[in-house]
């Protein structure tokens, strides 16, 4: 009797332990994709910046960053990591110069996904600043004819940036669905690429550098 007690104790130990492990592999490709969309969504939002300049009395709203961005990196010297803070984050990694080889290869992917939708992206984009610039100049008006005060003004311009800004972001994240797939290619051959302890780093770097952009929007 006590016999068969302690081999039932031990088969239960047994599936026990079979299950956690079968739950612990269940659980890991989710916890890689979750990792995957992580990065690819701070990489595609570099992709597709919606950085706004310009919008004092003298000076019209405007585009941040300049038509040749990306298209330029990488043309020049084709870098390994031709983003900005892909670049800048790249840079604390440990990589050999196979690695660097590598990645070099891998960024031109980056450019196809962005060629898929920048045209239209960047219409879009100009659409909204038109209908900013409407709105400063009649501000610009109110300002000149003393209808409104230079702080008031300020406060305006100030409120045309956070009303427009959600109009940006719901065009970047529409485009984004566009390159989802392609940019998540991307990230995970850079991730097989850089192992365990570069691609933590990274992911921590662009997370960091991804929240000052957001502040800054």
């Amino acid at each position: 009797m006590k016999n068969n007690l302690r081999t039932l104790v031990m088969m239960a130990a047994v599936a026990f332990f079979a299950f956690s492990c079968q739950e612990n592999d269940d659980a890991n490709p989710a916890v890689l994709d979750a990792e995957v969309d992580e990065v690819a969504n701070y990489i595609a939002n570099e992709i597709l910046p919606i950085g706004v300049q310009g919008g004092t009395e003298n000076t019209p709203f405007g585009l941040r960053t300049s038509e040749e961005d990306l298209n330029a990196r990488i043309a020049m010297g084709r870098p390994p990591f031709p983003l900005i803070r892909l670049g800048a984050c790249a840079e604390e990694l440990e990589l050999t110069e196979e690695q660097i080889a590598e990645a070099r290869a891998l960024a031109e992917g980056l450019l196809e996904c962005r060629k898929v939708v920048h045209e239209d992206f960047r219409a879009e984009l100009k659409e909204v600043i038109s209908q900013m610039e409407i709105a400063r100049k009649e501000a610009v008006q109110k300002l000149r004819s003393e209808e409104i005060t230079p702080a008031e003004f300020r406060a305006a311009m100030e409120n045309i940036r956070k009303t427009f800004l959600a109009a940006m972001k719901e065009i970047r994240e529409k485009h984004k669905e566009t390159i989802k797939p392609c940019v998540r290619d991307y990230v995970k051959q850079l991730k097989e690429l850089l192992g365990e302890e570069n691609w933590e780093s990274l992911k921590a770097c662009l997370k960091a550098k991804n929240q000052e952009s957001e502040s800054e929007d």
